[in-house]
């Protein structure tokens, strides 16, 4: 019975085609009719796909990872591992490879690029831009994947506000957790400005009723912690608090300076649920301070944008007994109950700024150019358990620079081509690291300024109104992070390399963006990405140890093809959805790798809109634009491990259903009712690491 119901309700929504970027993308006519918007055919050519803030609220996206999940060729991977961390792959490539940007700021942090995704909360983003492979100049450097590009809200009227306040409840009818976001906003004639605040907490979630543990044993007594029922130390905090004041003295100038907190604490990783070789490591803190200051002057030909930001990362990790994580099962969990423990802070810092500029020569020639500067420092510092002082083990910096053009030409009418040359430059500034023992260590001498080329081609062509095909290449590459250069600092199991040089990717695009009858949407793509001098970490010899090491060694290749669809029926049904194929191929690899982890060949999302009293409501009442909307998430097998073995070699694939009921009390107030996991489907993103099973959430949102 539980699978012909998964069945059916898939069924029904199988024809949509999946989910995508353009989830509930509608909008009101001036009769009051619900319309599908056209696909955006902008002047300024590009293969950018976007998620608005109307698709977070109405899918009820909290964080990152929730938002880009319904894109084709962005595949989640939910929070797994000893880091407990959340994150994605682009088209077979992973999010090292993808810089993630916040009105210009990179979000990863200094030292890894990356960070645990689901903890950046969106309640404050206006939207966000999906750049996959091919992505303008303009967008900077390290971009090897792909670019993410987030924007905050600025204020549109005199006073605006909102407040929503979100509840959710376990599978078994319990407290879960909460949600409580509020900003407000003014513009002026001179002045704009806006303030948000954002907190969430969650208490706990619950396991599916499925789920069996490995063994009856007490943890720390040769057992496993995780036994039916709620997820163990799934407890987590997130605060985020911004503001942005801006000045218009004139019509074409815009100035305006932000600030960013947030701060999240991650409580305790929880293990992995395969007997008791599990991790415990606890994070109490991980914060961010952001500044920004940006320009924008603009004028009938001209464009100059001028920015500078500072952003400072701090987090503590607590690695039960030790660091390094070497100990596990019973040792870990005992040290974590006597509090026993090491400490690892990290303080680290970027800093940037940059300078872009468009001049429309005609209306057939635009030129734009774009030069930036980043500065990423890390410093490490250890406290050995029963010490008082911290002992510093790192200060390791760089600095990237990145100048780059693009040029646009339109030959003929309905055809533009658009091509763009860049140079990132690599500048070491510091390599200082200590052992233990508070003695100097030396790995290499120092390595020399680098330079990678980038360089892209797109031709763009306007079959009919509302009609366009694509054709592009690119060139990108990305500089290996200060932590592939220098994790372990010469003390640990894997050996510093300071001369690590940059990958690249060749990435080639061929799609369409239609509009059909003012009812249907679509936008597809056939893709072949080529990356070579792949960053791969490797097994060594040295000093007759076993260590390991990243080096530029491996040549992969990614192939597949993406769709997506919105069809508008009528006013009181309509659907749209995404399919994405990639295949992932080693060309050729030193370390012996067969295959690459975590991606899946097939993925698919697909949603229903269905507003069963439309006609009805429209005569009267207080409860107005009444919506039900199912929704379901296909992920198919992904290869576990770098290599094939004898044991299990894949991660099943999983079919999640959601089911949202909305409906407006007024012109400012609303309520939604969502079921996520309707199911309780058990399913893993990561190896012995179960995702939440059934839960409910109730939201109350007010506007003004």
């Amino acid at each position: 019975m539980r699978l012909l119901q998964k069945i059916a309700f898939v069924s029904a929504l199988f024809a949509a085609g999946g989910g995508g970027a353009t989830v509930y993308g509608q909008e009101l006519s001036d009769d009051g009719v619900v319309q599908l918007p056209a696909v955006e055919l902008s002047e300024d050519k590009e293969t950018t796909e976007f998620i608005t803030r109307e698709q977070m609220d109405r899918r009820g996206d909290s964080d990152l990872v929730d938002a880009i999940r319904w894109v084709p060729g962005l595949v989640p991977l939910d929070a797994g591992g000893a880091r407990n961390e959340s994150g994605f792959t682009m088209r077979g490539l992973g999010q090292a490879t993808v810089p993630v940007y916040l009105d210009g700021v990179p979000w990863g942090d200094p030292y890894g690029a990356q960070i645990d995704y689901s903890r950046f909360l969106t309640t404050d983003i206006e939207s966000i831009s999906i750049n996959k492979g091919y992505s303008s100049m303009m967008l900077g450097s390290n971009n090897m994947g792909g670019v993410i590009v987030m924007r905050s809200a600025k204020p549109q009227k005199l006073f605006e506000a909102s407040l929503k306040s979100s509840l959710d409840i376990d599978g078994a009818g319990a407290y879960a957790g909460n949600l409580q976001t509020f900003s407000a906003g003014t513009k002026l004639n001179l002045f704009y400005a806006k303030a948000s605040f954002t907190w969430r907490d969650v208490d706990h979630w619950r396991l599916p009723e499925s789920f069996e543990p490995s063994d009856d044993l007490e943890p720390g007594e040769g057992g496993n912690p995780q036994k039916k029922g709620d997820r163990v130390w799934s407890k987590s905090s997130d605060l985020k608090v911004s503001a942005l004041f801006g000045f218009t003295p004139g019509e074409n100038i815009d100035v305006w300076a932000s600030y960013s907190y947030s701060d999240s604490d991650k409580g305790v990783s929880p293990p992995n649920v395969n007997g008791v070789n599990y991790s415990v490591w606890e994070w109490p803190y991980v914060r961010r301070h952001t500044v920004s200051l940006n320009g924008d002057w603009t004028t009938d030909n001209f464009f100059v944008h001028v920015m500078g930001f500072f952003d400072k990362y701090d987090n503590r990790l607590y690695p039960y007994p030790f660091f390094g994580g070497q100990a596990s099962g019973d040792k870990a969990y005992n040290a974590w109950l006597a509090g026993e423990s090491d400490t690892s802070d990290y303080d680290d810092y970027t800093f940037g700024a940059g300078l872009q500029g468009a001049y429309n020569i005609n209306n057939w020639n635009k030129i734009a150019v774009n030069f930036d500067f980043k500065q990423f420092s890390h410093k490490g510092f250890d406290k050995k358990y029963g010490t008082d002082d911290f002992i510093q083990n790192a200060d390791v910096s760089e600095n990237l620079i990145f100048a780059g053009a693009e040029y646009t030409v339109k030959p003929v009418k309905p055809l533009t081509l658009q091509g763009g040359l860049g140079a990132n430059i690599y500048v070491p500034v510091n390599m200082d690291q200590w052992s233990s023992d508070g003695s100097k260590v030396t790995t290499v001498d120092s390595p020399e300024t680098q330079a990678a080329p980038t360089a892209q081609i797109g031709a763009f062509y306007d079959l009919l109104t509302g009609h366009e095909l694509h054709l592009t290449w690119a060139l990108k590459n990305r500089y290996p992070t200060l932590k592939e250069k220098f994790s372990s600092l010469g003390t640990g199991t894997n050996k510093p390399n300071p001369d690590l040089t940059a990958e690249y990717a060749n990435h080639f695009e061929f799609g369409y963006k239609g509009y059909f009858l003012e009812r249907i949407n679509i936008t597809s793509a056939v893709f072949y990405d080529r990356a070579f001098d792949r960053i791969t970490n490797v097994a060594i010899t040295d000093d007759d140890l076993w260590r390991s090491q990243y080096q530029n060694i491996d040549e992969s290749a990614f192939y597949g093809f993406e769709f997506g669809t919105e069809i508008y029926f009528s006013r009181f049904l309509s659907l749209g959805g995404a399919l994405g194929y990639t295949k992932s191929e080693i060309i050729s690899s030193k370390a012996d790798y067969t295959q690459i982890p975590n991606i899946p060949e097939f993925t698919a999302n697909g949603y229903l809109v269905i507003k069963p009293l439309e006609t009805v409501l429209e005569q009267g009442g207080i409860v107005r634009n009444v919506s039900v909307i199912p929704s379901f998430e296909y992920v198919g097998s992904r290869p576990l491990g770098n290599k094939i073995t004898t044991s299990r070699t894949a991660l099943p694939d999983y079919t999640l259903a959601n089911i949202k009921f909305s409906a407006d009390f007024t012109d400012y107030v609303s309520l939604s009712f969502s079921i996520y996991n309707l199911f309780d489907e058990l399913y893993e993103s990561s190896q012995y690491f179960p995702q939440p099973g059934r839960s409910f959430n109730l939201t109350l949102t007010g506007k003004y």
